[in-house]
């Protein structure tokens, strides 16, 4: 349930629940998409203030999926593993 007071609705909204994730295609460079997963878990204040609904993204939740049907990309594994939540 989304509450009403998240994003100014008229009453709570019901929805699937579901992660937060950034997508990106197969072919992005390995750098960029480390330099944006350490981007983003770097100034998570940041994401956090300005999308409610990313209170519970945090390096804790960020593999969820890993090994699921949705492949990480390798820049962002560099990431994780660089930071200590990957081994």
């Amino acid at each position: 349930m989304i509450p009403k007071s998240v994003y100014g609705t008229e009453k709570d909204t019901q929805t699937l629940t579901f992660w937060n994730m950034f997508v990106c295609h197969k072919d992005m460079p390995d750098d960029l998409a480390y330099l944006i997963t350490k981007t983003v878990f770097q100034h998570l204040d940041i994401l956090q203030a300005s999308v409610k609904a990313a209170k519970d993204t945090n390096l804790q939740n960020a593999l969820l999926y890993y090994g699921g049907s949705i492949p990480y990309h390798p820049g962002a594994l560099r990431y994780y593993k660089e930071v200590g939540v990957l081994k």
